[in-house]
């Protein structure tokens, strides 16, 4: 679930580098009127960490779905020799 919002997030992001930060420096006269925080290397960089994230997440998740899986599989070998024996 987080990594949905990460991606949405990144979206956002992607938003503003493409259409926003455009207009916004062709429409203030004033170089670096937008600040640091909306110059296309810093909000790309976001943009790319938030990405990273998100790639963490799904990584994280599918990791501990296998370790899950194959915890359920071990335990219903388990329990399948102890039925056998019992």
């Amino acid at each position: 679930m987080a990594y949905s919002s990460q991606q949405a997030s990144a979206g956002v992001l992607d938003h503003l580098l493409t259409i926003i930060l455009p207009t916004l420096n062709t429409e203030v006269s004033t170089v670096g009127a937008a600040g640091y925080d909306m110059t296309e290397s810093f909000l790309t960089t976001l943009r790319e960490f938030v990405l990273g994230e998100a790639q963490e997440c799904f990584w994280q998740q599918a990791v501990l779905r296998e370790v899950n899986y194959t915890h359920c599989e071990n335990s219903a070998d388990g329990q399948r020799a102890l039925t056998r024996t019992g």
